[in-house]
């Protein structure tokens, strides 16, 4: 099994078994990653622009789009419809990733970028939620994986 990756490890290890060459570089609710009194919602990972994004696990498209906060951006859920995972600042989304697409784990489904307002430098950022008595909470996407 992986261990929870630390920072600026190469490459970095999820327990879900994705290896990737990228630099683990803000946390869940880091304190360095406050913006306008809101935590950081998900895990940041340093990479070039372009790299690849494989999906973690089994997910299917829910939503995608743009905003000012995320930039590019995918949401999917997991087969079992308990965990949504949300992966920001792209570059690119593949054509084939439209709403309802099921992909499989490690595929390649988006590439790594630095779109929208509140990014300082090309990265992944996951974020994601459980579904507990009905309601999405965000959770820190290491403890599901890690």
């Amino acid at each position: 099994m992986s261990t929870r990756p630390v920072a600026n490890e190469f490459p970095v290890t999820l327990g879900f078994g994705a290896r990737y060459p990228w630099r683990w570089t803000y946390s869940y609710s880091s304190a360095l990653r406050y913006l306008a009194g809101k935590i950081h919602k998900g895990t940041d990972f340093g990479c070039p622009k372009g790299s690849k994004v494989r999906a973690p696990i089994n997910q299917t498209i829910i939503s995608k789009g743009y905003s000012a906060a995320y930039g590019k951006h995918i949401w999917t859920e997991s087969e079992d419809k308990s965990i949504r995972l949300l992966f920001a600042h792209l570059d690119v989304i593949a054509d084939a990733s439209r709403v309802g697409k099921k992909w499989h784990e490690s595929e390649v489904f988006c590439w790594s970028g630095n779109s929208g307002l509140y990014t300082s430098g090309a990265h992944l950022h996951l974020g994601a939620q459980r579904l507990v008595n009905g309601k999405w909470v965000w959770i820190d996407p290491l403890e599901i994986y890690g």
